[in-house]
């Protein structure tokens, strides 16, 4: 069992690093593109946009990704959208972008 629990380990680590890099591609990648979102806002007729009301530069999808970990805590980020005018979320905040719709 000893000489098993090294390799699981190295194993769950190669595992977890190859998951991270695809859920900033995916995210990153589908905010940045024309579907500005993932499918679930494509279905709901929502995109998301900077201020100006065009697409946003992967780099801050990939910080809106990153933000909405912080955002996630207790789901505070998102009571946040309840008590403001623009409904704006924490990590749309921290990212200087909307969620609007199509």
């Amino acid at each position: 069992m000893d000489k098993f629990l090294p390799n699981y380990f190295r194993y769950a680590v190669i595992i977890t690093i190859i998951f991270f890099i695809i859920s900033i591609l995916y995210f990153g990648i589908l905010t940045s593109t024309k579907m500005q979102g993932m499918v679930g806002k494509l279905l709901l007729g929502i995109k998301v946009v900077g201020q100006d009301g065009n697409r946003i530069s992967f780099g801050r999808a990939v910080g809106r990704h990153f933000a909405t970990m912080i955002s996630s805590f207790m789901y505070v980020g998102y009571i946040l959208a309840v008590f403001n005018e623009k409904k704006q979320t924490l990590h749309d905040y921290m990212a200087n972008t909307f969620v609007v719709k199509r």
